[in-house]
Order: C-alpha cells, then sequence, then structure tokens
C-alpha cells in the first residue's frame, strides 16, 4: 500500500471517528415533532450542535486533497517512471501531501470559527449543522473545495489520458495494475458523489443565495457517506485478494503483482538486473 492511499484512508478513519459524537447527539436527543416542540423547546441546543458539527464539516471537505495528491501520484508515476520510483521521492511526496492536508483542517476550522457568536433566535430550531451556519454560510470551505475539485477533474482527466496512451505502450495488462485500478475507482466514485454535488451546491446557492439542503435535505452528507462506502468496499476487496505475493519494480508503472507460485520470465529478471 502507497504512502498516499495511507494518508487518504487515515483522513476517512480519522474523520469518521471525530465525527461520530455529532451523529450520536442527534440520535439520542431526537424526538417526535409536536406542537411544544415546534413552538417552544428547539430539539438541539445550537452550541452543542456547532461545537459537534464543526469536524462533521471539516471531514466534509478534507478527503478531496488526499484524493488530488493520490491521483497526482499516479500521474507523475507515468509520466517519470524512472525518477519517481524511489523511495526518497514518494516519501518526499506523501510527506507533502500530510502537511498541506493538516494546513487544509487548520484553515477550515479558523474559517467556520468566524460564525461566532451564533444567532441563537435564527437557528433555534435547527436540524442540521448547516443550519447554525449561515452567517457566512460555509463560504471559505465551499470555495476551496471547489478549488480542488477543479484540480481533481484535471488531473484525473490526465491521468486516464496517461492511461491511454501507456497500454499502447506495455499492455492492457501492466496498465491496469492494482495501484492504478484503486485510483480509478478513488477518482470515478469521488468525481460522481463528491464532485458533482460540490458543483450543483455552488451554482444553486449562487443563483438563489440559498442552500439546497433546505430543499433536498442533507444530501451532502449522504452522497459523501456512499463514496467512502464505495471505496472501503472495493479496497477491501482488492487487498484482501492479494495473498502473499512478491513485488518487482516495472520501469513504466512502477508496480506489478507476481505470485509466490509464479516466477518472473528470463526477460523480466534480466530487466530487473539491468536497472539495478
Amino acid at each position: 500500500m502507497s504512502q498516499m492511499m495511507i494518508i487518504y484512508m487515515a483522513v476517512h478513519i480519522i474523520g469518521s471517528l471525530f465525527c461520530l459524537p455529532y451523529h450520536f447527539y442527534l440520535v439520542i436527543y431526537w424526538r417526535p415533532a409536536t406542537p411544544e416542540i415546534q413552538n417552544d423547546a428547539p430539539l438541539y441546543d445550537p452550541y452543542a450542535m456547532y461545537w459537534m458539527g464543526i469536524f462533521m464539516a471539516v471531514y466534509l471537505y478534507t478527503p478531496a486533497v488526499p484524493v488530488f495528491f493520490l491521483t497526482l501520484d499516479r500521474c507523475i508515476a507515468l509520466k517519470f517512471p524512472i525518477h519517481y520510483n524511489g523511495k526518497f521521492m514518494r516519501e518526499k511526496m506523501a510527506i507533502t501531501a500530510l502537511v498541506i492536508t493538516i494546513i487544509w483542517c487548520v484553515a477550515l476550522i479558523i474559517g467556520l470559527l468566524q460564525e461566532l457568536p451564533l444567532n441563537t433566535t435564527t437557528v433555534k430550531y435547527c436540524l442540521i449543522v448547516d443550519c447554525v451556519t449561515i452567517k457566512y454560510n460555509r463560504v471559505v470551505g465551499k470555495y476551496m473545495k471547489l478549488s480542488v475539485v477543479i484540480l481533481n477533474v484535471l488531473c484525473t482527466a490526465y491521468f486516464l489520458y496517461a492511461l491511454r496512451t501507456f497500454k499502447l505502450s506495455v499492455g492492457e495488462r501492466n496498465v491496469f495494475s492494482m495501484k492504478n485500478r484503486v485510483v480509478i475507482v478513488t477518482a470515478v466514485s469521488e468525481t460522481i458523489l463528491n464532485v458533482a454535488p460540490t458543483l450543483f451546491t455552488t451554482i444553486f446557492t449562487s443563483i438563489y443565495n440559498d442552500s439546497p439542503s433546505d430543499i433536498l435535505g442533507n444530501y451532502g452528507i449522504v452522497m459523501f457517506t456512499l463514496d467512502a462506502m464505495i471505496c472501503s468496499i472495493f479496497y477491501v476487496k482488492i487487498y484482501m485478494r492479494t495473498d502473499p505475493q512478491s513485488i518487482i519494480i516495472n520501469q513504466y508503472l512502477g508496480v506489478n503483482i507476481v505470485h509466490q507460485h509464479h516466477r518472473p520470465s528470463a526477460s523480466m529478471t534480466n530487466t530487473s538486473n539491468m536497472n539495478s
């Protein structure tokens, strides 16, 4: 497993853990709608929802960053296979991705803190965290994510183009290696379930000056959760299927999986010796 994939998975694991208090709070304190609740007694305390939901908001905007670096890592590996296959270069890229991800999270938190103090009269009957952040409507996070979304689309397009180019050079089997298949699924899932909703929300908010969540509900979290679920199922399937194996460095794509009961061909062995 590459360092980029570890960072990507760590973001999801840490983000999911930090979101648990928010979701537990919503479930435990939920009550059926009654006239008393609708008129005088709100379901949730706005400040409790804000402080627990702030981590949910950060988590929603963060995975786009490691996805970008995950795709960029594969693009560079395809473009500069010999120079980029070294351990030092990959670790350097991983450290850069980690530092930028941390700075990204800090910037999002600072942006969300600008919502304080909350207007408790306006947000008294909020049921989701989006409702308590109406002062700036999380504009910092939305435009930060939009910028990375655009980079992701461009990087994914180049990655697919590079795969097609290298398919003609090294064959289909080498092009669709485990690492490349993982990135393809991650990038496509991110585009459909994360990029598209982000673009829709941005366009809708710009035109109507209102959040589509008020009409469609908390669709962003649902799509985001589906993205994480699909990728998780695929990763478990892909990594559980790879039995004990040996890794052979390929001069084009970096990794080929060869099971132990198969031996590399003489030509591949000679190529490895020449490269070493």
